[in-house]
């Protein structure tokens, strides 16, 4: 093997390896940003759940226990005031 032929192969080696680094670049920061996925939508799934857990029930009545009603509570003009 001639020396002009064990610099070509060198060459091809060291290239070679550059685009073997770059590939498993890629596939970490693939990993990473999967596990940051991963993590939100885990994050958002237990925050619906206890959202959906503490939520609570709507009273059908307009009456308070003090026998007044709801939209007197309310300060004149108001959205539910204007809606109404």
């Amino acid at each position: 093997m001639d020396v002009a032929a064990l610099g070509a192969a060198a060459t091809q080696v060291s290239t070679a390896q550059r685009q073997q680094q770059a590939a498993l670049s890629g596939v970490k920061s693939a990993q990473v940003q999967a596990q940051s996925l991963l993590s939100i939508l885990t994050a958002a799934t237990s925050q619906a759940t206890q959202t959906q857990t503490a939520a609570q029930p709507v009273n059908s009545s307009a009456a308070t226990t003090d026998g007044t009603s709801a939209d007197r509570r309310l300060p004149r003009g108001s959205i539910v005031n204007i809606l109404a």
